[in-house]
């Protein structure tokens, strides 16, 4: 993770960052995609995403000035699943003579969900402020 974002963590999530960039032999980068403003959850606060793949997995946020310990632990949750743990993720075969768009944007949301049962409760036991 570049420095300038590191800093901001709290010295467990730079431990963290540590741990899952070594397990996975790459660093975590951080983007600012200002695409993230328009995600706002109805207490008014942005919303950081990952996107993973087999290469790594970056981080992104609406602009450069947030990024929350709350946010980053919950994307950080989705990248050790996905990239150190090995838990698969649902989704169409882009391979396939038979892929479907719509089919995989429908799994990628289910498997979202999905998701969600295994990280919010471990991201609410840790900073339970961002419960709402």
């Amino acid at each position: 993770m570049q420095p300038e974002y590191l800093a901001r963590l709290s010295p467990d999530l730079q431990a963290m960052v540590g741990e899952i960039e070594a397990a996975i032999e790459t660093e975590i980068l951080v983007v600012v995609d200002p695409e993230r403003a328009a995600h706002i959850r109805p207490d008014g606060r942005h919303i950081l995403a990952c996107k993973v793949n087999q290469d790594g997995a970056l981080l992104l946020t609406p602009s450069a000035d947030y990024f929350p310990n709350g946010g980053v632990f919950h994307e950080l949750l989705h990248v050790k699943r996905f990239l150190v743990d090995g838990v698969p993720q649902l989704g169409d075969n882009p391979a396939s003579e038979h892929w479907n768009l719509e089919l995989d944007e429908g799994l990628h949301k289910l498997d979202l969900s999905l998701e969600h049962f295994f990280i919010v409760p471990q991201e609410l036991g840790r900073y339970p402020d961002r419960s709402g």
